[in-house]
C-alpha cells in the first residue's frame, strides 16, 4: 500500500490525536449532510428526477416512514432505520434546533463560508494551486471565510462578508505591523515621502504570506481562558503559542507549527 503520510516517532501521539480530531469532524459532517441528502431524495421527482436544494432540503424535518423512504444508496439496509430513528429522537431535534438558535442569533450575516472542508484541507489545495506562499495560516483562514469559490487567479481570498473574522484579520495584520514597526503611535502608519496606498497594500500582502506569529495570535485571543484561539484554532500547537508568548523579542517572523501529518 502506498504511504501517503509520514510522522516521526516523536510525533506519533500528536498525529494520532489530530487525525482522531479530524476523523470525528468528518463523521459529525456526514451525519449532518446525510439527513440533508435524505429530504432532498424523499422530494425527488421520479421522472424528472429534479430535487430541492440544500437550502431548501435543511430546514425540513421529516417523520420516520418518510426518512426511510428517503433511503440513501450507500447506506445499508441495517443502518439506515437506526439512522431515521436517531434523526426522529427528541434528543437530535434539541441539539440541531440549539444549533440554529445560535446561527440565527449571530450578528453576521456569514460566519463561515468554507463548507465542509477542514481548515488543512483547504491549506493543502491552496498549496497545491497556486505554491506554498499561498497556503499561510492567514491566507487559508481568510479563505474559509471567504468561500474558495471567491478566490482569485493569484490564490488570495475574495471579498469577507463575515465581520467578525474580518476585524479578526484587521486586528492580526495591525498588530503584525505594531511588531515591526515598534516606533510607530498607536499603530499608525507613518510612512515615508512617496509612500501610498500601494505601499500598504504590499505590506498587507506581505503579513498575509508570513508565518503566524504566536505572540500576536496569543494576545489576540487574550490568551487561551477557554482554550482556544482566535485564529487557526485545533490547527496550530497550543504549546508553540504559549512559549512564543512567554518570549521578550517576538520578530515577525515567529512561525508557529502546524498540527497535521500532510
Amino acid at each position: 500500500m502506498q504511504r501517503l503520510f509520514e510522522v516521526s516517532i516523536d510525533d506519533q501521539a500528536e498525529a494520532d490525536r489530530v487525525l482522531e480530531k479530524y476523523l470525528k469532524k468528518r463523521v459529525k459532517d456526514l451525519l449532518y449532510q446525510s439527513r440533508v441528502d435524505c429530504v432532498k431524495e424523499y422530494y425527488r421527482d421520479p421522472n424528472t428526477l429534479e430535487t430541492i436544494d440544500d437550502a431548501h432540503a435543511c430546514p425540513i424535518q421529516l417523520q420516520y416512514e418518510q426518512y426511510l423512504a428517503g433511503r440513501l444508496k450507500w447506506c445499508s439496509d441495517e443502518v439506515w432505520p437506526r439512522l431515521c430513528a436517531y434523526w426522529c429522537t427528541d434528543d437530535f431535534k434539541l441539539k440541531r434546533a440549539r444549533a440554529q438558535e445560535c446561527r440565527f442569533k449571530s450578528q453576521d450575516i456569514a460566519q463561515n463560508r468554507g463548507g465542509s472542508r477542514p481548515f488543512t484541507e483547504t491549506q493543502q489545495v491552496l498549496g497545491k494551486n497556486f505554491g506554498l506562499a499561498k497556503a499561510t495560516f492567514m491566507n487559508t483562514f481568510a479563505v474559509m471565510h471567504s468561500g474558495f469559490k471567491s478566490v482569485d487567479s493569484t490564490g488570495n481570498s475574495g471579498p469577507i462578508r463575515c465581520q467578525k473574522a474580518q476585524k479578526l484579520i484587521d486586528d492580526y495584520m495591525s498588530a503584525v505591523r505594531r511588531v515591526a514597526h515598534p516606533d510607530e503611535v498607536d499603530g499608525e502608519h507613518e510612512h515615508m515621502e512617496g509612500e501610498g496606498e500601494g505601499d500598504v497594500e504590499e505590506e498587507s500582502q506581505q503579513v498575509h504570506e508570513q508565518e503566524l506569529n504566536g505572540k500576536v495570535l496569543y494576545d489576540l485571543s487574550g490568551g487561551t481562558p477557554h482554550g482556544r484561539f482566535a485564529i487557526a484554532n485545533g490547527v496550530v500547537r497550543a504549546a508553540d503559542i504559549r512559549a512564543a508568548a512567554k518570549e521578550n523579542n517576538i520578530c515577525p517572523s515567529n512561525s508557529v507549527s502546524m498540527q497535521s501529518m500532510a
